[in-house]
């Protein structure tokens, strides 16, 4: 409800700011909406008076898509291609802003078909005002924001979380992100040079498929992983003089019911004030280098997960004496435990050009409650960077292609202290470490019409790999696109696990 009223704000907000002082005829008819192809567009250089003085501009953009994708594994059989689903062939945005000279307000809009196709779910992808106080800027509404200055996800880029539902556009990282409510505060210190605050009075998390190609393995066998953690461990932990029921205990913690994936990540009330989320940037140039510093407090994105019951099973198991019944509610009352931990961050960024190559580069160094490293139920702190490159690779002036190299990786501290038991630690068997390397390729032909491109994403410590090779034809405002996904490497990493979900996906794409 807080979400839909701060939007519903906007919304006013924004017909306001076109309906003041004119009527709602009369802004239809001074704005042209229905406007003829010979009458004046929508977004006139002229406007109309806001008031008396104010100048005022009305602009609709937007694209309309067409797209379908095939799943190379339905192919490979008579049975799998009847059942093939194409997907929402459909999809568009629709973006509205008002501005005036102190004033913005953007309202973007995305639009999906539904299952059935005779309507369509229409989703609010941004929507907040901006006012204008000399050199302050506030903004208000649901927003997306992006901090540092790694093209592809980095270290510092901390306030929007991503959808991961599918990763058939891994590299469009603004579509990816969540918007969220926020307060965004910027104060400009002359030329060069800028202060930022946000205040996000709610906490949204990351967004996986959970079921599907896409569910990820990490999170889908995690309940499984944990009742078989929580049998070992009660069953190491048994009293000698229960040892004579082993064998029966041992049946009764294996009809311990498994938790599902929903109920282990079930939706926390994080709309309270209590998972509040604020930062603090600054920025500047000096001499020809681009440099920042933030602050971020908030909330891990991915949800830590342990089982509670365990270390006073035996206690209660005990004081059951031999009621059965008691017994076995003593053993389902073993739940899991879900909480999207605290941290601190601080972080630095820096961006230049260095022989020919422009170069950015991030750190951070990320605190969570769990100093000691030893708490199951908290992330350890951890270290994250990125590292990345770009320019155009020329030989004797020919232009080859277009390179886009970064590298990232997680480093935790206290890695030494993880237990190997998912039952009764968060991150047990995770590495210490998660490097990824991407790389992205292009190169355009016939007057910049014509694209061949090539993305590679490269998990280190599992050898695995995210394939994409493209192509992509442009006339005007029409694009269309034709491009392949291949998952391979280790079938159990990060990424080889969708080796299943390679594809091929073609789409059309009008921005007006």
């Amino acid at each position: 409800m807080r979400k839909s009223s701060l939007l519903y704000m906007v919304l006013l907000t924004a017909v306001a700011l076109t309906a003041q002082e004119v009527g709602f005829d009369d802004f239809i008819r001074q704005n042209n909406i229905f406007a003829s192809d010979e009458e004046e567009s929508v977004d006139s250089d002229e406007g109309f008076a806001l008031g008396t003085t104010t100048p005022l501009s009305v602009a609709i953009s937007g694209e309309a898509a067409a797209g379908i994708t095939v799943y190379v594994d339905d192919l490979t059989s008579a049975d799998k291609m009847k059942q093939i689903m194409l997907g929402d062939i459909f999809s568009g945005r629709l973006n509205f802003s008002a501005k005036a000279s102190n004033v913005d307000a953007f309202i973007n809009l995305k639009l999906t078909p539904t299952s059935d196709g005779l309507s369509s779910l229409i989703a609010f992808d941004e929507a907040y005002v901006r006012g204008y106080f000399g050199s302050l800027s506030v903004e208000a509404g649901l927003r997306k924001l992006a901090w540092g200055k790694a093209i592809m996800p980095g270290p510092l880029d901390v306030i929007n979380p991503l959808d991961y539902t599918d990763l058939l556009d891994i590299t469009s990282l603004q579509n990816r992100k969540i918007a969220t409510p926020m307060i965004h505060l910027s104060y400009s210190l002359g030329i060069f040079s800028e202060i930022e605050a946000v205040f996000v009075p709610s906490f949204t998390p990351q967004k996986f498929a959970q079921s599907g190609g896409w569910a990820p393995s990490q999170l889908t066998a995690l309940p499984g992983a944990m009742k078989t953690g929580a049998i070992e461990y009660l069953i190491g932990a048994m009293p000698s003089d229960l040892s004579d029921t082993a064998a029966e205990l041992a049946a009764a913690f294996t009809g311990m019911a498994t938790p599902s994936y929903t109920e282990s990540f079930a939706e926390l009330p994080t709309e309270w004030l209590k998972y509040m989320q604020a930062g603090l940037r600054f920025t500047t140039t000096v001499s020809s280098a681009d440099l920042g510093i933030q602050g971020y407090f908030g909330r891990l994105p991915r949800p830590a997960v342990i089982l509670n019951g365990l270390a006073d099973f035996w206690d209660k198991f005990a004081a059951a004496e031999e009621d059965e019944a008691a017994r076995q509610g003593v053993i389902n009352s073993i739940a899991p435990v879900v909480d999207y931990n605290y941290f601190a961050q601080l972080g630095v960024d820096y961006a230049q050009v260095l022989w020919g190559f422009n170069t950015r580069a991030e750190l951070a160094f990320n605190l969570t409650k769990d100093l000691k490293g030893d708490d199951g139920a908290v992330y350890n702190p951890f270290i994250g960077w990125s590292l990345g490159v770009d320019r155009d690779i020329t030989v004797k002036e020919f232009l080859l292609f277009n390179v886009n190299l970064q590298a990232t990786e997680n480093l935790r501290l206290f890695g030494d202290k993880i237990n190997s038991n998912p039952a009764l630690d968060a991150e047990a068997g995770t590495n210490d470490t998660s490097t990824r390397i991407t790389l992205i390729a292009s190169r355009k032909f016939f007057r910049d019409e014509f694209e061949v491109n090539f993305t590679g994403l490269w998990g280190i410590e599992d050898m695995d790999f995210y394939l994409i090779p493209g192509i992509a034809w442009t006339k005007e405002n029409l694009v269309v696109r034709l491009y392949g996904g291949i998952f391979t490497g280790d079938s159990d990493g990060e990424l080889g696990q969708y080796h299943k979900n390679n594809f091929i996906r073609m789409t059309m794409t009008y921005t007006f």
